[in-house]
């Protein structure tokens, strides 16, 4: 089965590999790119569909920009002071 993996969507993208259900919602997901030739995924960070991953890909940038937009303001009070 098709699997949409967000945990490095800021970074690398939404990646598609092959994978099953494991267990408690967590997935195997294989590919010869990773060190033993499988990885385990948590529910959080690969979906079933391309939409639930990209929904997921903009939660994600959303949080990402707040927390930078936190620290930028952050910045400009040191500069300030």
């Amino acid at each position: 089965m098709k699997i949409y993996v967000t945990k490095y969507a800021l970074t690398k993208g939404i990646q598609k590999y092959e994978g099953e259900p494991y267990e408690n919602g967590i997935s195997i997901i294989y590919n010869n790119d990773f060190p033993n030739g499988y990885s385990l995924m948590f529910p959080c960070d690969h979906h079933a569909t391309m939409s639930a991953a990209i929904t997921r890909a903009k939660q994600m940038q959303a949080k990402k920009v707040k927390s930078l937009e936190k620290q930028l303001e952050k910045i400009k009070a040191l500069v300030s002071e």
